[in-house]
């Protein structure tokens, strides 16, 4: 938590809003890192490693930063992240309730891309 939220929380916290100082300090955007909602404790080790390895492996290890960032999960499969190891529904879950917390979709720009290339759209008339 940066030093100026967290200021703001003291105060709010001192003024007797323990919710409301709950609320200012959980402040996600969609250009929050991952790194940072591990570090505050929104998400486990277990999740981070799956959004790391499922990105690395949507653009290639040299493309993919170390701490991307919420909005760059929306360009990606959810069947990407579920099929990486240790990464299941519940854990699919809680990154889903931070996603719409900022408004982001996981998945929503993804469209199209499939983890499977034998079942690319066919079209119903084949041209000439």
């Amino acid at each position: 938590m940066g030093r100026a939220n967290f200021v703001e929380a003291e105060i709010a916290w001192a003024d007797g809003g323990k919710e409301q100082a709950m609320n200012q300090a959980n402040k996600f955007t969609p250009r929050t890192s991952i790194g940072e909602l591990f570090s505050r404790g929104e998400i486990n080790n277990r999740t981070l490693m799956a959004v790391r390895r499922a990105l690395a492996e949507l653009h290639g290890p040299r493309m993919t930063a170390q701490n991307p960032r919420l909005e760059e999960l929306s360009f990606m499969p959810r069947e990407m992240l579920l099929k990486q190891r240790n990464f299941g529904a519940r854990s699919m879950r809680q990154l889903d309730r931070i996603c719409q917390h900022v408004g982001v979709s996981i998945g929503a720009e993804a469209q199209g891309f499939t983890l499977y290339p034998h079942h690319h759209f066919q079209p119903a008339f084949p041209r000439d």
